[in-house]
């Protein structure tokens, strides 16, 4: 079952949001403001970047950890409570097959025709298991109803994220092979793969702090409409929620 608290004090950049309405323009600028606060969702990416670089495989195997894990610490510079009854280490994995959950329901959602809004709806799974101790399949759900109505919102931000991922990794790219590589040649070809490794670890580099602040910043904000389950169900069972 999901379980949320709310943290004591409310951060000046968490009460901005409250006083305005939702947008992909607000969430980006308050994940942005996050970021020189919570200089650890740096560091995480940075180390991501280098395990990428070795290892394309490991690389997109730890994502999930190195997401959820920087979603906490966004989450505590947003002035959300991050206090939880699993330990990070469970959350974290936890997350592992919540992403894995999602992923299956993006196939599904491909299969039938409606990917993109299924990708949309499922965006913010890890966000639920590292901040209300959601369960993989409970965290798709609470992403689907966190969402609901807010699909521009989460599209906005989803678009600026890949735009700035795609900017940064094709600067790069053109940067290391010194302009646009004649792929009509086995010489250009080899050159870009070669060089895409480390243009997609940087891309991410650049990219994932953003990406991370914002699904912290779209869950507190989305997550404030919704209602704490602990407490509904002991507003129906009579008994106070702790």
């Amino acid at each position: 079952m999901c379980h949320r608290t709310e943290a004591a004090d409310v951060s000046p950049t968490r009460q901005s949001l409250h006083d305005a309405d939702p947008s992909a323009r607000r969430a980006l600028r308050a994940a942005l403001s996050l970021l020189p606060s919570a200089p650890g969702i740096v560091v995480a990416y940075a180390g991501l970047a280098v395990v990428t670089v070795v290892s394309n495989t490991l690389g997109n195997l730890v994502s999930a950890v190195v997401l959820g894990a920087a979603i906490v610490l966004a989450a505590g510079a947003l002035g959300l409570d991050t206090d939880a009854r699993n330990s990070l280490g469970v959350r974290l994995l936890l997350a592992v097959i919540a992403a894995i959950v999602a992923g299956i329901a993006i196939i599904i959602g491909f299969v039938f025709l409606v990917l993109p809004g299924v990708y949309l709806a499922v965006r913010l799974v890890v966000a639920a298991v590292v901040l209300e101790d959601c369960g993989p399949l409970e965290a798709l759900g609470r992403s689907l109803e966190s969402t609901a109505g807010e699909g521009w919102t989460v599209f906005g931000v989803w678009l600026a994220t890949t735009l700035l991922n795609a900017a940064v990794a094709g600067a790069v790219t053109l940067l290391l092979l010194g302009g646009v590589p004649a792929l009509d040649t086995r010489a250009g070809l080899v050159a870009l793969q070669n060089a895409l490794p480390l243009a997609a670890a940087l891309g991410t580099f650049v990219s994932g702090p953003v990406t991370a602040a914002s699904d912290a910043v779209l869950y507190g904000w989305f997550a404030d409409a919704m209602p704490d389950e602990d407490a509904s169900n002991a507003a129906t069972s009579g008994v106070r929620a702790p």
